[in-house]
């Protein structure tokens, strides 16, 4: 290897400390995952999350571990095999939280993929945190390790994940009420003093937890993001802290992974200066390969063990579902980092020609290559997996809304044109179809010049030009005389003036069933829209619950939607929003207390209505300017 600069530098980012690693990297990108969480679907498969990620991860690293042992020719002794086991039990949410997002995947399955991930990073690093001290101690190293026994691990163990919860609600309490104190709508310089304080509050939590107090900073976070996404997610001002966070986990997220990349590089190329004696083989390459097939399978083998139970529970889940579930289990920044741990504790306190460097180097060696897998054919093929299970089953249909919102857009100007044209035909004689063409080139790029020239003098015969946009797939979608559409003609609903009329009185027909769907999740969308605008113009005070209900309301419906149910939102809202008071249990003296007590919960009631119809109307008027199908517009708009 040369001696250059560039090497050098690499050297050191290699010899990074492995506590400052863990501390600079993780806490941004685990509470950046963990705000990211949909609370309300969170706490229904909270139980599913936790079977997932504590018993099985214990279970799947005890099978990982059996692999490392008897399969792999490193002569590993079983404390290091189950301190790299732990290391890949721990799959990492980025990648497929985004592919599910882009894919339209249900609000459902995201949440079970996301909060399997982070709950699963956290009880990964407390069962890496007992093995290593296990095999640290194993190494006899003076002061390196600890002997812990059976009962001493499992006291580990409960004490850094439940401790760090406990740590952890409160941080993120005292966030809450930092954010309140720091909301007001008109102030520029409180969105920064919240993100500050946010990003303060989070390396804090986790220094004090896994520092000072020996416990899993990565739970405290997790804990820290999940309340003030609950509590605190109303109180934060415009979108500073989402593009601020987003743009560090992004950061973040690259630079860890080149660090890894480095330190894997170094490993594979067998000319790193500091790693003499050990060379990463071919034959290594083919181990980590197998390696990577079997981590698959036993990922498959638990979740499908702990099918019949998951399935009845929380939000319950499918074949379909376990399997993309089984396969989504990427490994990414917390495999990295906790084999970058261990790497860089083993090359601190041992010499150069240590033999038991090889024990190290060959295990992150392994690691990279499943990691590298993992990313490449798991991230690569998820997708296509995701819809040959027919989980993303709607990306048909909502190609055609899509399409259909484009095909409104050329309709709207085609009779705003005839409208003017035909207002002052003598202004509009001797327009140059040329000018009107480099105005609005994909607009009018099918229409023929003949056409066209009938609309600019002010021609009042536009269905044929209008009929000529409309491509072959969606004829059936909206011809009045299709033998499988028998909807509205929207054509007809252009009335002589170029403005749409309505006309209700036809039943929807089957295409618009199809529709249905995903014009319900287009209108929750609109709604949840509408909330914001309410909340960022100061109409809805943030600093008042009835903003947290209208938020898990939308949440809720959203979910009901993807699972093929109706609108419901107003129904919710009235089953989880009644007064928790009842008078029959107050005493005498208490009826004035309580009087007050009602008083204030029917202004909020009154309060959370108005919200709510305003949201509504507003989200049914760019609802109905956007939505061709009349029927199928009603339907979703009745509903909700």
């Amino acid at each position: 290897m040369s001696n250059n600069v560039y090497t050098q530098s690499t050297l050191l980012w290699e010899d990074i400390n492995a506590e400052l690693l863990l501390i600079a990297f993780l806490p941004p990108l685990l509470f950046g995952d963990a705000f990211h969480l949909n609370v309300s679907l969170l706490l229904r498969g909270f139980l599913q999350c936790f079977i997932m990620a504590f018993p099985l991860v214990l279970v799947g690293t005890l099978l990982s571990a059996l692999v490392g042992y008897y399969i792999l020719p490193y002569n590993w002794n079983f404390w290091l095999s189950l301190a790299w086991g732990s290391i890949l039990s721990a799959t990492d949410p980025v990648a497929v939280s985004s592919l599910l997002k882009e894919c339209g995947a249900p609000p459902r399955l995201k949440v079970m993929i996301a909060g399997e991930s982070l709950l699963n990073d956290g009880s990964a690093i407390v069962f890496f945190t007992v093995f290593s001290q296990k095999w640290y101690s194993s190494l006899n190293i003076l002061g390196f390790g600890k002997d812990l026994t059976v009962a001493e691990g499992f006291a580990v163990f409960f004490r850094m994940s439940l401790g760090a919860v406990v740590i952890g609600v409160p941080m993120g309490a005292v966030v809450v009420l930092g954010l309140r104190w720091f909301s007001r709508r008109f102030s520029n310089d409180d969105s920064v003093v919240q993100v500050i304080g946010i990003l303060a509050v989070t390396y804090l939590n986790f220094y004090i937890n896994d520092t000072l107090l020996f416990m899993s900073g990565v739970i405290a976070v997790v804990a820290q993001g999940i309340v003030i996404k609950a509590y605190g997610q109303k109180y934060l001002l415009g979108h500073f802290f989402h593009h601020f966070w987003e743009v560090l986990e992004t950061i973040l997220n690259s630079l860890i992974f080149a660090v890894g990349g480095v330190i894997f590089g170094g490993i594979v190329s067998n000319q790193h200066p500091l790693r003499l004696g050990t060379s990463f083989s071919g034959r290594d390459w083919g181990y980590g390969i197998l390696v990577y097939i079997l981590v698959n399978i036993i990922r498959f083998v638990l979740m499908f063990g702990a099918y019949p139970l998951i399935s009845r529970i929380g939000l319950k889940w499918s074949i379909q579902e376990a399997t993309f579930v089984s396969f989504s289990g990427l490994r990414g920044a917390i495999a990295i980092a906790l084999a970058t741990t261990l790497d860089s504790e083993i090359r601190r306190d041992t010499a150069l020609y240590d033999p038991r460097r090889k024990q190290s180097t060959m295990m992150f060696g392994v690691t990279g290559v499943v990691v590298l897998l993992s990313l490449v054919v798991n991230g690569t093929f998820a997708g296509k997996l995701l819809r040959r299970l027919s989980l993303a089953k709607s990306s048909n249909e909502r190609e055609e809304i899509v399409e259909g919102h484009w095909l409104l857009v050329k309709k709207h100007v085609i009779a705003t044109m005839s409208k003017v044209t035909q207002s002052n035909p003598s202004t509009f004689a001797n327009i140059q179809l040329d000018s009107v063409r480099e105005c609005l080139p994909s607009l009018l790029e099918s229409i023929p010049d003949e056409e066209l020239q009938q609309h600019l003098p002010g021609s009042v015969e536009r269905s044929a030009v209008v009929r000529g946009l409309i491509s072959p797939s969606l004829r059936n979608l909206i011809d009045d005389d299709d033998e499988v559409g028998g909807g509205v003609d929207v054509l007809d609903e252009i009335g002589e003036d170029g403005e749409y009329t309505e006309d209700d009185s036809q039943p929807p027909s089957d295409s618009e069933d199809l529709l249905l769907k995903e014009q319900r999740l287009v209108f929750i969308g609109l709604l949840r829209n509408a909330y914001s605008k309410q909340i960022d113009n100061g109409e809805l005070d943030v600093k008042r619950g009835v903003v947290l209900s209208l938020q898990r309301s939308v949440d809720y419906v959203e979910n009901a939607v993807a699972q093929g149910k109706p609108l419901e939102d107003w129904d919710f809202l009235n089953e989880n929003s009644n007064s928790i008071f009842d008078p029959s249990k107050c005493k005498l003296g208490d009826r004035h207390a309580y009087s007050s007590l009602l008083q204030t919960d029917d202004s909020k009631k009154i309060y959370r209505t108005i919200a709510f119809l305003r949201a509504h109307g507003e989200a049914d008027a760019v609802y109905g300017e956007c939505m061709e199908r009349k029927a199928a517009m009603s339907a979703a708009s009745r509903e909700s």
